[in-house]
């Protein structure tokens, strides 16, 4: 799977990325968190036990906990998400978007600004 890094920094008490590099996520405050991770404007998951042919209802539900989530998901390479899979995230008013890594950043930053609830999971 191909590591990405992200360069964090808060803004208006929540995170966001503002530059693309390789390996790691820079916070601001220098520490560094390896992908895979989700980041939301709450939180910041680095325990990702799981990879995209693994995904489930189950595992992203842990990740998101807030209703009517658009949940991007960046990866190094273009795949397509499970149909069923994508149906029952939209049965509990989670949009999902599947995304190259660099699109998804991008769309999280934006979303983030409009104060929409968006959570991105970088695999």
């Amino acid at each position: 799977m191909d590591k990405t890094s992200l360069i964090l920094e808060k803004n208006d008490n929540h995170s966001v990325i503002s530059v693309l590099d390789s390996q790691k996520i820079k916070l601001q405050n220098n520490q560094l968190i390896s992908t895979p991770c989700f980041i939301n404007a709450k939180k910041i998951i680095t325990d990702i036990s799981f990879d995209f042919q693994s995904m489930s209802i189950e595992k992203l539900n842990s990740l998101i906990d807030e209703p009517k989530t658009i949940l991007l998901i960046g990866l190094s390479k273009l795949l397509f998400i499970d149909e069923k899979l994508k149906q029952q995230l939209y049965q509990k008013n989670i949009a999902v978007e599947v995304m190259q890594t660099k699109h998804a950043c991008h769309g999280f930053n934006i979303l983030l600004s409009e104060m929409r609830p968006v959570g991105l999971l970088l695999l």
